[in-house]
This record gives C-alpha cells, structure tokens and sequence, in this order.
C-alpha cells in the first residue's frame, strides 16, 4: 500500500468551551461560543477516510491508499471530495479491512464497512452548502444490487448545553465514541480547529512521564505517582500507579486511559493502563 504525505484534514479539537484555541478561532470567524446554535452528530471511531472524486481515489490521514472492491467504489459519488470515516464494527472492531491490499467484496460485507461521509472539502464554501453538497452526492441514485455503504450521519442543532448533555448521553448509551460539534458556516480550514470539536466518551493516549513521585505512608518507600504530558497540548497530569513494586523512570511511557477534558485541556480521571520501560522502547 502506497504512502504520500500526511493529509492536512480539518481536525477536531478537544471540547473546551472557553479554551484558548476555541475562543480565538470563534472570534476569527466571527461566530458564537460552542455548544447553543453549533450542529452536532455522532463521533465514529474508525480510519479517517478522504474521497477524492476527481482522482477517483480513497486515502487516509496519514496518505495511505485504501483499496477499494469494484462494487464498492461503484457507489462513491464522481466530481466531488468527501470527507468522512471508514468503519467497520464498533471501537475499530473490523479497522484492518480497510489495509488490505486486495479486498474482496464478500470481506467487506462480512466486515460491516461503512463509509460515514461528515463533510466535503472545498476552502471557499461554508458548511452549510459544503453539508448540501455532500448529502445530494451521497444520495444520487446508484445502479441496483450494489452495496448501501455510504451513509451521512444525523447532523443536530444544539440549542442549549442541555441538548448537548442529551445528546452525548444518546450517542454513550448505544455505543458511541462521543460527540462532534461543528460550527455553523464554517470554513473548512486544514490542521486542528476550534471550529470543529470533539467530546469523547473515553479516550486512550499513550504519554511519556516526565517525573516519579514517591509514595507516602504505607505506600513510602514505593512509587505513588507518575506525572506525564499529554501530547495534545502538553499538559502535564499526575496518574496513580496501582503497583508500588514495578520501576517506573523518567522517559517511560505511560498508557493513560481519561474520559474527556476540562475547560482548560486537562485530561478528567486519567487511570493508567500499562508500562512501557525506556530501555524496551526500541
């Protein structure tokens, strides 16, 4: 599978209301503060996924190829360029489907794969009719006996913070990774984005530790802490270490799961998952 430079997409930033990359991009573009009149829908988790209509071609994020089944690429729309995400069961489930080099259409059916289409890339059209382009290429009709595997997700206008709490709680009960907020006529801008945010229900990261800090009382003498960064945004967050026996140095890393930020980026009840020693890192 051929590479090419990494895709500069429109990326979501962590949902932080008066954060500093938010207040700044809405007052860029001249808009209000998230969540009350932003657009909402469903966060997939999956391999982000770029179709290029004009070149006829699928590739990810990090400029992989995907390789696509006759019947398949069939479906997808001509003249356009969608953005979305490719999925194939829930939490990355069947993700691998797509890194295959000659894909089967029974494999992908069998797989499940989905290709949730968010937006169209264009620089100069606001989200609104970027939104209206997408859903009439997507919804064109198609030759008969070929597979319904390019969907749009619901798209919600948030009209108070309790409609987002509904609506993440919604997405959490059947499943869901989180939650997506958009602002309204917005432009497609390349690189992170205050305009285009994100609220997950649980998230993974693997992060360095930059300090071991011993425990106290009966936990003296043993590791209690360790304080590593978060790679998003460089914050630093203090972990408690469930085993005081294991050796922890500064340079390890830390696989950290959290659930969501606050306000100022931090992530909220980050516990660790495992260890990873410097010295086996290569």
């Amino acid at each position: 599978m051929s590479t090419t430079a990494r895709f500069e997409t429109m990326n979501a930033v962590e949902y932080a209301p008066q954060g500093s990359v938010v207040v700044n991009a809405c007052k860029s573009a001249n808009v209000e503060p998230p969540p009350v009149d932003w657009i909402m829908s469903e966060k997939f988790d999956g391999q982000r996924g770029v179709w290029n209509g004009l070149k006829r071609e699928m590739r990810t994020r990090e400029g992989h190829i995907v390789n696509i089944p006759d019947d398949f690429e069939k479906v997808l729309p001509k003249g356009i360029i969608l953005d979305g995400e490719l999925i194939a069961g829930k939490r990355r489930q069947n993700i691998g489907i797509f890194r295959r080099k000659n894909p089967t259409k029974e494999d992908w059916l069998a797989a499940g794969a989905k290709f949730v289409v968010f937006d169209s890339i264009d620089p100069i059209k606001q989200f609104d009719k970027r939104w209206k382009d997408a859903k009439k290429a997507v919804s064109a009709p198609r030759e008969p006996g070929l597979p319904n595997w390019v969907t749009l997700p619901a798209q919600v206008l948030c009209r108070s913070p309790a409609d987002l709490d509904a609506f993440f709680a919604e997405v959490k009960g059947n499943g869901g990774e989180g939650v997506v907020l958009r602002a309204p006529n917005s432009p497609y801008v390349q690189g992170r984005s205050g305009l285009l945010l994100k609220r997950k229900v649980e998230d993974v990261e693997d992060m360095p530790v930059v300090r071991v800090i011993e425990g106290k009382g009966r936990r003296e003498g043993k590791i209690g802490t360790i304080e590593v960064t978060f790679p998003r945004n460089r914050t630093k967050v203090k972990v408690g270490v469930l085993s005081g026996t294991e050796h922890w140095e500064k340079g390890d890393i830390a696989r950290v799961r959290f659930r969501g930020v606050s306000v100022d980026g931090v992530p909220q009840h980050a516990t660790l998952v495992s260890h990873k020693p410097i010295n086996k890192l290569i």
